[in-house]
């Protein structure tokens, strides 16, 4: 009785757990679709932070090609600044706290994109991996909303917004 008892036990606990690993085992997730000028606006986006990282700003203000007319708006601040590229604006507000680090790592994670003919405004999260003098890396991550328009088939950031997210070790 209890081999039949011990038999059935396995025999129902098997199943589960094969189950149970093939519903916890790594699946590749296809990633959304977006219409094409929705796709170039985040690989514009893509390659302005890229730049932005290796912090020649030179570079990174003719790869985004700012808007001189934009504005950009750090919901931290009371309104809206001007894109300023001289003042380094956007590693001010990126990196507020962490000012004294590299980064070794960064991705944009877009959300929702919503395009209008040649004005797009992306959605998308910040994650970037900083490291200090000591070698601790943190994660200083944000939300952020930024409006690319097509002018003479380039890109162009006009403005935009960023929420401060959840930072972590």
């Amino acid at each position: 009785m209890r081999r039949a008892a011990a038999n059935m036990v396995r025999l129902t606990l098997v199943p589960l757990a094969m189950l149970a690993a093939v519903a916890l085992a790594p699946k590749e997730v296809s990633a959304q679709a977006w219409a094409p000028e929705e796709q170039e606006a985040i690989d514009h986006l893509r390659a302005c932070w890229a730049t932005w990282v290796t912090e020649d700003y030179d570079t990174w203000m003719q790869t985004c090609n700012l808007d001189p007319s934009g504005s950009y708006w750090n919901t931290e601040e009371s309104a809206p600044n001007s894109q300023d590229p001289a003042n380094h604006f956007l590693r001010d507000i990126v990196l507020q706290g962490f000012e004294d680090t590299d980064v070794v790592a960064w991705d944009i994670r877009p959300l929702r994109v919503t395009s209008w003919g040649d004005v797009v405004g992306v959605y998308f999260s910040t994650v970037l991996y900083v490291r200090d003098s000591e070698g601790k890396v943190a994660v200083v991550q944000d939300r952020r909303l930024e409006i690319v328009r097509k002018v003479n088939g380039r890109w162009s950031v006009v403005g935009g917004m960023s929420v401060p997210g959840a930072g972590g070790e």
